[in-house]
């Protein structure tokens, strides 16, 4: 979990974040353990008013508001974006799942498995560390970075000047 500052709530600087992020994804994928390791990354809240989707409803109630997930594992198909509905207790039943236990209850038992985008027949992936040095980064994010200066274009595609750093976005610094 991240401190206050670290974390995307407003007033702090969501670059912060991101280096936090970045440095646990890294500290990951540099392990020994990679092979045989997911990470569950998500948010404890919506974060705003951003989605073009309306929250779906589920046997007539209107449900929340959609919530990310990213899936960080060498078995999960690189670049691969799941439309399917999970839940938050979707994490706990995997591990419910993977190790054998019971389930607390009916929304973690009755939740889907969160095994989204993975792809068991492949070898493992590499890892692609990321920079946690957001103020360097570009977006859309090149795995050919090599600490700001790109090897070659994302996709033939650079950025525009305003977005070619972060740090240019003017995050508001915290009170």
């Amino acid at each position: 979990m991240p401190t206050g500052m670290e974390s995307d709530h407003p007033p702090y600087r969501s670059n912060v974040a991101q280096q936090f992020l970045a440095s646990i994804v890294n500290a990951m994928e540099s392990s020994p353990e990679w092979n045989s390791s997911v990470m569950y990354i998500t948010w404890d809240d919506y974060g705003g008013f951003y989605d073009h989707v309306a929250p779906p409803t589920s046997y007539g109630a209107q449900l929340g508001f959609r919530v990310p997930l990213l899936i960080v594992s060498p078995y999960v198909k690189s670049g691969n974006v799941v439309s399917s509905r999970g839940y938050l207790e979707s994490i706990l039943h995997g591990m419910e799942w993977r190790f054998g236990l019971g389930c607390l209850g009916p929304m973690d038992c009755n939740a889907p498995l969160p095994l989204y985008g993975f792809n068991w027949t492949n070898p493992p992936r590499a890892p692609l560390l990321f920079p946690t040095n957001i103020s360097l980064a570009t977006y859309p994010y090149n795995p050919n970075w090599n600490g700001g200066a790109l090897a070659t274009p994302y996709g033939g595609y650079y950025p525009p000047d305003p977005f070619g750093n972060l740090a240019a976005l003017g995050d508001p610094a915290p009170d």
